[in-house]
């Protein structure tokens, strides 16, 4: 072999020699270069796991805050709603109230009224009483004229105050029931006291017109004396009472 060959046997066995040096040098990059490509995923599927984990957890964290704030938010508008009938019920018992004190004031004022007006024509004819010695044919016509116009008076004063005790009695009764049954029990014996001593004055005053009259008659005065006596006298205590009214 010449030496010509020699050198191109050598020349070849180092560009091999160079050529596998070569490839192992890319394959161990290459090797490392996998092993980063691996570590990088890994560690972006890492990365990713954490990311849908936390996406989760806020998922479920709003579901529960959801709930939560709608309760909240109805239980303020229920509190809201609540004291608002508060303050209504408030202000409408207030007026309920003032609506029945006033009716009771205007029921008392109505009764001292009536117990003003009796006294009045208890007074006046007590006065006739007492001039009945002189002007017997007088005093028979006052009464007259007296029980005639105080009868339908008294009467409707009494129909009057039972109407006025029936509106109080129905007002305390939607308002307070328990109260309503000793209103009631008082406003219905008020009534009757009232009639059982108006019943009794007419009575009173009943009788002492007919035994005036019994005695008018036995006295047998001049009829046309008496017929104007009895007119005038009449028409003055019919204008004496409409006064009054």
């Amino acid at each position: 072999m010449s030496e010509a060959q020699r050198a191109a046997q050598t020349g070849q066995r180092k560009q091999l020699e160079a050529l596998e040096k070569l490839a192992e040098r890319r394959v161990v990059a290459e090797s490392e270069k996998r092993k980063e490509d691996e570590a990088r995923a890994q560690y972006l599927l890492g990365v990713q796991r954490k990311l849908q984990e936390a996406e989760i957890r806020a998922k479920q964290e709003e579901l529960q805050r959801t709930p939560d704030e709608s309760a909240a938010k109805a239980r303020a508008e229920h509190d809201a709603e609540l004291l608002r009938l508060k303050e209504e019920h408030a202000q409408a018992q207030a007026t309920h109230e003032r609506a029945v004190a006033e009716r009771e004031e205007k029921l008392r004022q109505l009764q001292a009224d009536q117990e003003q007006f009796r006294t009045q024509a208890s007074s006046r004819t007590q006065m006739s009483h007492l001039t009945d010695s002189s002007v017997p044919s007088q005093t028979s016509a006052e009464l007259s004229v007296i029980s005639t116009v105080i009868d339908p008076v008294l009467a409707k004063l009494d129909r009057l105050k039972d109407v006025m005790h029936q509106m109080v009695q129905t007002s305390q009764r939607s308002a307070e029931p328990a109260d309503s049954h000793d209103k009631t029990t008082r406003a219905q014996n008020s009534p009757r006291s009232s009639r059982t001593k108006s019943t009794t004055r007419v009575s009173t005053s009943t009788s002492k017109r007919s035994s005036k009259t019994r005695a008018t008659r036995s006295k047998k005065p001049d009829d046309d004396d008496w017929g104007s006596d009895s007119s005038s006298s009449s028409d003055s205590s019919q204008d004496e009472l409409e006064g009054q009214f």
